[in-house]
């Protein structure tokens, strides 16, 4: 990491600005929100900033991060009681809910020293809890932008989301995203998301012919690897209907792995997948292989990777990563792929529509030796996207936001 620019003052006492970044994610799930958070608080410069992580549900992410020396809270008991408030049907305990939850962040604050609160996943999903509470206690409070970048609705909702410190976009479609919803630019500090190449590729340990047999792929198939939690909006079932759509003799040298896991509300959607993969006499061609800790090892063994979401993606660390084995992406061109995924590393299609993936499909030479020429572009084109650059962008962010002001005694 380069030298901070100074002054960046520690703290009125000299010690390193206590910051908390905050995950807000519960559905049993890790994503991409998670990693970039790793990757953040593993690179932050301890000399300047001391990290403190809190989760609502403990997690793999929070044992690592512990490993690590960070202090980590995991608020799990208390959340699944405000949750039980939030839901009663009598509105007084909703609201004496919602004004407890408040109350028991701005003493966490205090009790823990916090100097500054980062939001990690969105403006929309801390606005009724941790923005006032950081605003009781005069913290500044930073969110990042890799959430939903629709029009916000409600006037209380829209009016609070714009009242943040600061914002950190982590793509330029982001960044226009939070502009369009009233936000100031200078209020916006654009810093795209980033990956560890090296240690992805450090990863790799098994060999792709173990990994493909194991996956029952035959030599002369093409392996297309789509990684993510099992979600509508992840779009599994316009993969499944543009392998449907292409002609037995095409479709019979495509097998397509979906590496992912689900929550409770995706059991339904998974129960739909495989009923769809029975209707279309798919089901040949298709790998379901539920969470995997060995996606490094699946991206290098696949021949290109998938993206298919239905919603634009904020930013698609996926996609980063998959390029970082050097595997060649196919990604719907909304969103942050638009920024990712060039003419040297991939194609692109309208995102939810099935024919237009499958047309694309069709055009494939269907040999191995096509994808593997993407290697070295694909390689170089993650290298692009860099942790440390990220967490020094974060970082920068979060000392300028800090100059000067008073700090815990």
């Amino acid at each position: 990491m380069s030298e901070l620019p100074q002054p960046y003052p520690r703290s009125s006492t000299g010690r390193p600005l206590r910051v908390l970044l905050v995950e807000v994610n519960e559905d049993g799930t890790i994503g991409g929100s998670h990693q970039v958070l790793l990757d953040v608080v593993r690179r932050l410069d301890r000399r300047f900033v001391e990290p403190v992580v809190l989760f609502y549900q403990d997690n793999p992410v929070a044992d690592r991060l512990r490993q690590l020396s960070v202090d980590v809270k995991v608020l799990e008991d208390l959340r699944r009681r405000e949750v039980t408030r939030y839901r009663a049907s009598n509105r007084f305990i909703r609201y004496g809910g919602l004004i407890g939850a408040i109350a028991t962040r701005a003493r966490f604050l205090g009790r823990h020293r916090i100097d500054l609160v980062h939001i990690n996943n969105s403006p929309q999903v801390a606005f009724y809890d941790w923005l006032p509470a950081a605003r009781a206690r005069r913290v500044p409070i930073v969110v990042s932008a890799m959430g939903d970048a629709g029009p916000i609705e409600g006037r209380v909702r829209r009016s609070l989301t714009r009242t943040y410190s600061h914002y950190i976009a982590v793509s330029e479609y982001m960044r226009r995203a939070l502009i369009s919803q009233g936000i100031p630019s200078s209020r916006i500090t654009l810093v795209q998301n980033g990956i560890d190449a090296a240690r992805i590729r450090s990863r790799i340990r098994r060999n792709p012919e173990v990994i493909r047999g194991a996956l029952d792929v035959r030599p002369d198939q093409i392996l297309g690897l789509m990684v993510g939690n099992i979600r509508r909006w992840k779009g599994q079932h316009v993969v499944l209907e543009a392998l449907a759509r292409l002609p037995i003799e095409i479709r019979g040298q495509i097998v397509i792995a979906f590496a992912g896991a689900h929550d409770e509300t995706g059991l339904d959607y998974q129960g739909e997948l495989e009923a769809t993969t029975r209707k279309w006499k798919v089901t040949p061609q298709i790998r379901w292989l539920g969470r995997r800790e060995d996606i490094p090892d699946l991206f290098n063994a696949a021949d290109f990777g998938l993206h298919a979401s239905i919603v634009p993606e904020p930013f698609g660390l996926v996609m980063v990563e998959c390029m970082a084995t050097g595997t060649p992406v196919i990604a719907a061109q909304e969103g942050g792929a638009a920024e990712i995924v060039t003419a040297e590393t991939g194609w692109v299609y309208p995102g939810g529509d099935a024919e237009a993936l499958a047309s694309l499909l069709r055009t494939f030479p269907l040999q191995r030796k096509f994808f593997q020429r993407f290697v070295e572009a694909c390689q170089d084109r993650a290298g692009q996207f860099d942790a440390a650059v990220m967490a020094e962008g974060v970082q920068d962010v979060y000392l300028k936001l800090s100059g000067g002001r008073r700090r815990w005694k």
